[in-house]
């Protein structure tokens, strides 16, 4: 087997004929051996009879699995141990592949040699996003969209890298750095702050990059997220950031002789002058385009609170 696609769903039984049918229509994959792992990750919706139903439709192999320990990094990992392709590229439930994904994935892989390869995410153009969040691209990124570009070009795991929605890796080195950190990732519906716990990729990335292992771009491996409305929220955003700075936080193996309740001394200047940093944005520019900065506080107050319940 030459690429075994990894899907991970939960409770999402309505996205799946959309996102499953679209490799139905992939092209250029003459003499190339493919698969899709749908991992049902402890769904109480109708998730599996609708892929049992779509097995019995499509043109293409698509296995249906089980995994009963809730989280998306569980999910992944459980796809990684049963895939069968020296190749694993994961997508998500919410995105449409284009006609040329795997076939990109493929050139990617056996042109370069890379270890590594992840392509384009754009947002799905049927979902209406406000403008507040169109007109930013860094706040874009926290849906998912990406694009580096038109070229292909080399990642480095630390300043670039892929996105979870849209990346591929070589199996045997997917395994052997540990696959997704289980205590990292979305768990549930990601609806709730306890469930929108991100991290477990960039923490894949950082550490392939530490090894020197090769990481590629290949803008023709384009996909697109279809949004959903809790992700167009500010709270939604807001939450994200938090939790990320809690985590970090947690995470950071250095002792600080200065603190206060546990918390570094300079975080506590830090929050104080973005804080003054977002009114004067507030004042200058408005709610939205100051909004950015108000993420950046959010990230700071969860990294005091990670300090402090250290």
């Amino acid at each position: 087997m030459d690429i075994s696609i990894v899907i991970s769903t939960y409770n999402r039984d309505y996205n799946l004929p959309d996102c499953l049918s679209a490799f139905d229509d992939q092209i250029d994959l003459d003499g190339v051996d493919w698969e899709v792992i749908l991992v049902d990750n402890n769904s109480n919706d109708a998730t599996q009879t609708v892929v049992q139903a779509l097995i019995e439709k499509v043109s293409y192999r698509l296995r249906y699995t089980f995994e009963a320990k809730q989280g998306l990094s569980n999910a992944r990992n459980h796809g990684t141990e049963i895939a069968q392709g020296r190749y694993i590229v994961f997508t998500d439930d919410d995105i449409r592949v284009s006609p040329g994904w795997i076939a990109a994935y493929w050139r990617g892989f056996q042109q370069t040699k890379a270890q590594v390869v992840g392509g384009r995410i754009h947002l799905d153009p049927t979902v209406p996003v406000p403008t507040w969040i169109e007109q930013n691209p860094v706040v874009k990124g926290f849906i998912g969209f990406q694009d580096y570009g038109p070229e292909p070009k080399a990642l480095d795991g630390h300043k670039t890298y892929p996105y979870g929605g849209n990346m591929g890796f070589e199996r045997d080195v997917l395994i052997n750095a540990g696959g997704f950190d289980p205590n990292l990732g979305r768990k549930g519906t990601g609806t709730s702050a306890s469930e929108l716990i991100k991290g477990e990729e960039t923490v894949l990335f950082n550490t392939l990059g530490d090894q020197g292992c090769m990481m590629w771009y290949t803008p023709d491996a384009l996909v697109y997220h279809k949004v959903h409305d809790f992700q167009l929220k500010r709270r939604y955003f807001m939450i994200v950031q938090y939790n990320s700075g809690k985590i970090n936080a947690a995470r950071d193996p250095d002792r600080y002789s200065r603190t206060l309740f546990g918390i570094p001394l300079f975080i506590v200047n830090q929050l104080l002058r973005l804080l003054v940093s977002y009114l004067i944005q507030l004042v200058s520019k408005g709610p939205s385009g100051a909004f950015v900065q108000l993420m950046k506080v959010a990230y700071q107050i969860g990294r005091m609170m990670g300090y402090a319940t250290k």
